[in-house]
Order: C-alpha cells, then structure tokens, then sequence
C-alpha cells in the first residue's frame, strides 16, 4: 500500500489496510472556518506515513468545498459510518479546537470523547486557547496517557504508536491493530482458518 489512502464519510469501507487513523474532533459549520483536518493531512503527507488509511468524517465533496453533500449523503448514514469507522480504526486521534462562538463547539465530539475513551487506542489533544477542555483534560490524565497542545506533535506520536501496522483485507479490516496484533485473538484467527471458515466482518464491543 504505497500511497495514502483517505476515506470519507460518503465513501465505503476500503477493501484493505495496513493501519489507520480517523481524525476525530469538531467540524466547520460553516464555509469560511477552516477545516483542521486539511492541516493534519497536509503533515501526513509531507512525513510519508504512506501506508496509512484515514478516515476522514466529512462527505469529499464538502471536505474540497465543491458543493454542500453528494447526493447519496443523508444524516443517519453519516452517523453509521462514523461509529463504524471509529471501531475499525487502529488509532482515533481526537484534535479538539474547541471555538463556540467560531463556529466549532464540537458538541457532538464530547459525546464521541466520552465512547472511546476506554477504547484502547485513544490520543488526544488541544491548542493552548481551545474552550471549555478541561474535563476532558481530568479524564483523560486519569488512563495516563499524555494531552497534546499542538496537532503535529498529536499525529506524529499517534503514527509512531501503530509501528508498521498489519497488512488486513476483506473481512479483516474489521479487526483495529491492537486485537489482532494480539496471541489471543491470531490463535482464535489461525484455527478459524484451518478449520475451512472465514472472517467477513467483526465489531468491537467492549474494552
């Protein structure tokens, strides 16, 4: 897998991957706020991670500012594939520029914080200036994992984190890095395998 791969919110789950990311955190409600997620793409090129796959929870067109939403789009599939892509992500990296009166309260972040927070494969951060982070400061100091203030430094360590990943396919890319990357689950996998059954799809529940 050479190059980046990028997934959007009105796109399908890809068919592979070698690891992931889905870049959680506030979208513009409006045209003119500018989106973060073009910055954290931008650094994620210029470093090379090009094995990577990130799920980006924005509909491409409106991410490129062509028109407002594919006509597929609706708010109840936009719901499904975030939930969806944030179980298959190897790394949820939440980057939160929290500006309420600027048009990112990210409301529907804290929701999202608060689910993956024992997920296992949560980082987080905020720029120096963001509102109202605080509680989320507390709690997410109390699994020891460190706060970020800068979105580079945040995505960097995130990468770092995944190493060289796994290469999955098919029904495997439904299995986030740090399960399959365990002895329990490859030797549940390898006498699956053996046995004549395959994996067509998986769902993390609990951690």
């Amino acid at each position: 897998m050479p190059d980046m791969q990028l997934i959007f919110a009105d796109q399908t789950i890809p068919r592979c991957l070698q690891k992931s990311l889905f870049l959680a955190g506030p979208s513009p409600r409006e045209k003119d706020v500018h989106d973060w997620r073009r910055d954290a793409l931008e650094f994620l090129q210029q470093a090379q991670y090009d094995d990577l796959t990130v799920f980006i929870p924005v509909p491409k067109e409106r991410f490129y500012l062509k028109h407002e939403n594919d006509p597929s789009w609706t708010y109840d599939n936009q719901i499904e594939w975030e939930c969806r892509c944030r179980q298959i992500a190897d790394a949820i990296v939440f980057w939160i520029p929290r500006d309420i009166q600027g048009g990112m309260p990210a409301y529907t972040t804290n929701i999202e914080f608060g689910e993956d927070l024992h997920s296992g494969k949560i980082f987080y951060g905020r720029p120096d200036n963001a509102e109202k982070c605080r509680y989320l400061d507390k709690r997410f100091e109390e699994i020891k994992q460190p706060v970020f203030t800068t979105l580079k430094s945040l995505l960097k360590y995130a990468v770092e984190q995944l190493g060289n990943g796994a290469y999955r396919e098919n029904g495997e890319v439904f299995v986030p890095f740090f399960i399959w990357n365990s002895l329990q689950f490859q030797s549940w996998y390898t006498n699956l395998k053996q046995a004549g059954n395959r994996l067509d799809e998986a769902k993390l529940v609990h951690h």
